[in-house]
């Protein structure tokens, strides 16, 4: 199976719909691509943000075949609706560092998206720094993925699991 299949079954099971910035898409998932040049996870992020009609958006990369449904439902709630939510993102801290692709963020934030990308910045980190963010301390996150498996990217065949 495709890594972004996996990755959109995954996503399915939490949120209403699935939608995909890419024409990668696995039957079943909303394709919207980018106008233009692909600008990279952080122009992907912007015009995707920018296409949905929620306050909230459950971001994943798509090389995560791993994810773990706990967490990601856990991710959505904890980014929640309504009064007393005001955390622009929230993003999971593992070693130290932010998971910006296994990540909930408001749909709002895609003008502020695009004006980190228009300053010439092009990293999610860029954008983190600019908005309220809900930090998910690995010591928060790791009762519902104890082995850190939401977390595992695929770069080469080699890091797929089971195939060592």
């Amino acid at each position: 199976r495709p890594l972004l299949e996996l990755v959109t079954v995954a996503a399915a099971t939490v949120v209403d719909e699935v939608v995909v910035v890419g024409p990668w898409a696995p039957p079943g998932c909303r394709v919207v691509l980018e106008p233009g040049p692909r600008r990279g996870p952080l122009g992907g992020l912007a015009h995707g943000l920018a296409q949905l009609d929620t306050e909230l958006a459950l971001v994943l990369a798509g090389d995560h075949p791993r994810l773990q449904r706990e967490l990601l439902a856990a991710l959505v709630d904890r980014a929640g609706t309504g009064p007393g939510r005001q955390h622009d993102a929230v993003v999971p801290i593992r070693d130290g560092r932010p998971e910006p692709l296994v990540a909930c963020y408001r749909t709002a934030l895609a003008d502020v998206a695009e004006a980190v990308l228009a300053a010439g910045r092009s990293s999610l980190r860029d954008l983190l720094v600019q908005v309220d963010v809900d930090e998910w301390t690995e010591q928060q996150w790791r009762g519902l993925d104890p082995d850190g498996l939401s977390f595992q990217d695929v770069d080469v065949p080699g890091d797929l699991p089971g195939d060592r």
